[in-house]
């Protein structure tokens, strides 16, 4: 795993991996770290493919996709519902 976030920053008892990606981002509103860490494990993976066949270079995709998740956390304010997944890309 690239990244690590804050456990301390947790808003309720349900655990983060059972919840769906739209429930993530409201906590990830509300500055959960957990949150925005279920989102990273299910999604770096494949989010981390795409990027390493557009830039042919690991390193460089490494980077990337912490940038990604860390525009997550900055922009999250900025997420709707209504918007979906096309919001992150």
């Amino acid at each position: 795993m690239l990244y690590s976030f804050d456990s301390s920053a947790r808003l309720s008892e349900q655990a983060p991996s059972t919840l769906t990606d739209e429930e993530l981002m409201e906590r990830v509103q509300k500055e959960d770290a957990q949150a925005l860490e279920a989102l990273y494990q299910r999604h770096s993976s494949t989010l981390r493919a795409v990027i390493v066949r557009v830039l042919h270079n690991e390193h460089s995709s490494d980077d990337l996709l912490q940038e990604v998740f860390l525009e997550v956390w900055r922009l999250a304010n900025r997420y709707s519902q209504e918007k979906g997944r096309p919001w992150v890309g």
